[in-house]
C-alpha cells in the first residue's frame, strides 16, 4: 500500500509540475497542446512563410540562422526587398537594381516600422494562442499546403480575437493562421522544414552614408508624384528638428536623396 501511495503522489506531482510549465495545454486537446508546445520552443528558430493582407499586399519571408529576408509585393508589384544579417542590412534599389548596404548599428539610430515583420507578428499571435482564456473549437480535417490539417476556430473574448488556425496532423505544428483585422483578412503560413538558405548579396553593392535612411529612400521611390514628400517623412523631419533644438539628437539620420554611392 505504501508503494502504491508513493507512486500515486509521484504521478500527481509530475502532473502538477507539468501543468505549471505548460499552462497553455491545460484543458486543450492533444493536437493543440503539441502544436503550442512546438510554437513555444520554435518562435525564434528557422522558418519561412507568407503573409497576405486582403488583395493588396503579400509578403514572402524567411529566417535562417542569423539571416533573414523579407520581400514585399503591393498590388502585384514588388516594392521592397530586405536582407539582414548580424552586422548589416541590405535593401534592393529598384532604380538601378543594386543593393544599399548599411551597418545594423547605423540602421538602429532611427525608428523603422516595416509593413509586416514576421517575428513580432507571430509573437503577438503566439501570446494570444498561449493565453489561458483562449478557446479552441475543432472544425474539420482539411488539406492545407499539400498537408492534412486539423482546422480550429479560435476565440478570446477578453481581447476580442476571432480567428482560424491550422495544425499539421503529421508533425503537430501550427502552419497557418487567418484573422480579421479592421475589416481586412490577414493570412499567415509558416513552414519549418525544407527551408531555402539565405545568402546576402555580394556584388552590385552601394554603401549608404552614416546618416542615410535607406528605408525612406525606398519609400520615396514608391511615390507616384516625383519630388512629393510623404507626410510621414515630414513628421520624422519635424521630430528630428525638435530633438536637435532641444539638444537631444546627435547625428540623427535624415532623408538623403538616393544617389549612386561608390562601392
Amino acid at each position: 500500500m505504501l508503494i502504491v501511495m508513493i507512486v500515486i503522489f509521484g504521478i500527481m506531482y509530475m502532473i502538477a509540475t507539468w501543468s505549471q510549465n505548460h499552462p497553455w495545454c491545460v484543458g486543450r486537446d492533444k493536437y493543440i497542446c503539441k502544436a503550442l508546445t512546438h510554437m513555444k520552443s520554435h518562435l525564434g528558430g528557422k522558418s519561412q512563410g507568407t503573409f497576405t493582407k486582403g488583395d493588396t499586399m503579400k509578403v514572402s519571408w524567411g529566417i535562417y540562422n542569423d539571416t533573414y529576408q523579407y520581400t514585399y509585393v503591393v498590388n502585384a508589384k514588388e516594392v521592397m526587398q530586405v536582407i539582414g544579417t548580424q552586422d548589416n542590412i541590405y535593401i534592393r534599389d529598384y532604380s538601378d537594381n543594386r543593393w544599399w548596404k548599411q551597418p545594423i548599428k547605423q540602421v538602429e539610430q532611427y525608428s523603422i516600422q516595416l509593413p509586416f515583420e514576421p517575428q513580432s507578428y507571430i509573437q503577438k499571435i503566439a501570446t494570444i494562442l498561449l493565453d489561458k482564456k483562449t478557446l479552441y473549437t475543432f472544425k474539420k480535417v482539411t488539406t492545407c499546403q499539400e498537408k492534412t490539417c486539423r482546422n480550429y476556430h479560435v476565440t478570446n473574448k477578453s481581447i476580442g480575437v476571432d480567428m482560424d488556425v491550422s495544425i499539421d496532423t503529421k508533425k503537430n505544428t501550427l502552419i497557418a493562421f487567418e484573422i480579421e483585422n479592421s475589416g481586412t483578412v490577414e493570412s499567415v503560413t509558416v513552414q519549418y522544414d525544407h527551408l531555402t538558405q539565405i545568402n546576402p548579396p555580394t556584388d552590385r553593392i552601394k554603401i549608404a552614408s552614416s546618416t542615410q535612411n535607406i528605408f525612406l529612400d525606398m519609400l520615396y521611390q514608391l511615390q507616384p508624384k516625383k519630388n512629393e514628400v510623404p507626410y510621414y517623412v515630414e513628421l520624422i523631419e519635424q521630430q528630428r528638428k525638435r530633438a536637435e533644438e532641444q539638444g537631444d539628437a546627435t547625428d540623427v539620420p535624415r532623408y538623403v536623396a538616393p544617389e549612386p554611392t561608390t562601392p
